[in-house]
């Protein structure tokens, strides 16, 4: 999946088990990183580019040509997926899946990582809300930025919202938009 870097001069995808990154303006490829089994990228507002390398582990931070972990894997986490900004504060979310098959939103604010709701696939975060999918329905919540939690009771939008193999979600959502599609009929 790729990434748009803010200002969207530059855009991150995966490919041949690496990081990348595209120049629009000439289109010159950079590699940036190993990632020989990726689960999703985003840029941050302060330019650092979060990625997933592999399917076990945390998500690394790419800044100013230095990689980092930006997530802990906690007693019991496999791994960290899917990091999402969270608008242009540097906060951040991800999917961790948890060896007892649990999948949950965390969000990293402050560097602080916090359990927001269990999951199917992928989260996102629009306006005020959360929007991800479990149990195969596509679900927003309110999120009181202010006291970093989600307030509420969760909305249901759709049902039979897909998720594939690799976790990822069959939505996208964006300021005063929610796009999704259904999952494929089992034969």
């Amino acid at each position: 999946m790729p990434a748009w870097k803010r200002g969207g001069a530059v855009v991150s995808f995966f490919a041949d088990g690496t990081l990348k990154q595209i120049a629009l303006a000439d289109g010159t490829v950079r590699e940036l990183a190993d990632a020989p089994s990726p689960a999703g990228a985003c840029w941050l507002a302060d330019g650092s580019l979060l990625y997933a390398p592999e399917t076990r582990g945390p998500i690394r931070r790419l800044r100013n040509g230095v990689t980092s972990d930006a997530t802990t894997l906690r007693e019991g986490d496999v791994q960290h997926v899917a990091p999402e900004a969270v608008g242009d504060t540097g906060d951040f979310l991800y999917v961790a899946d948890v060896a007892n098959g649990r999948r949950v939103v965390r969000l990293v604010r402050n560097g602080a990582e916090v359990d927001l709701t269990r999951t199917s696939g992928h989260a996102a975060m629009t306006d005020d809300l959360l929007v991800h999918v479990l149990d195969g329905a596509l679900s927003v919540q309110r999120f009181d930025a202010a006291g970093g939690a989600l307030t509420g009771r969760p909305a249901r939008l759709a049902f039979d919202v897909g998720v594939s193999a690799s976790g990822r979600a069959f939505f996208a959502a964006a300021p005063r938009v929610i796009v999704w599609a259904a999952a494929a009929p089992r034969a």
